[in-house]
């Protein structure tokens, strides 16, 4: 898979996380599936088969899974109140708007 291909993927993961968490409405089920361990457990293998599909490199793969998951604790550090943030610690991070 080409660079050009990582980058839509990564951008369509993060599409994802933003517009499933900019619903100006909150319910108990949206939260409840924000923070059900299987969907995100059941993301992070269908990733990991795209990653061993398109046959990545050990460095690609690895960046494929830091970007995925970080995006997915910001949106989670967004929602909850037990993660904070990485805006600031992590090199490149700062000024992230809200979902």
């Amino acid at each position: 898979m080409k660079r050009r291909n990582i980058l839509n993927f990564i951008i369509l993961i993060l599409l994802v996380f933003v517009s499933a968490t900019s619903c100006k409405q909150k319910n108990k089920d949206y939260v409840k599936v924000m923070h059900d361990p299987k969907l995100y457990s059941n993301v992070i293998h269908k990733l990991n088969y795209v990653i061993i599909y398109d046959i990545f490199t050990p460095p690609v793969g690895a960046r494929v899974f830091a970007y995925s998951n970080l995006a997915a604790f910001e949106v989670l550090a967004h929602e909850g109140k037990h993660f904070k943030s990485l805006q600031g610690k992590v090199k490149g991070m700062n000024n992230i708007p809200p979902p």
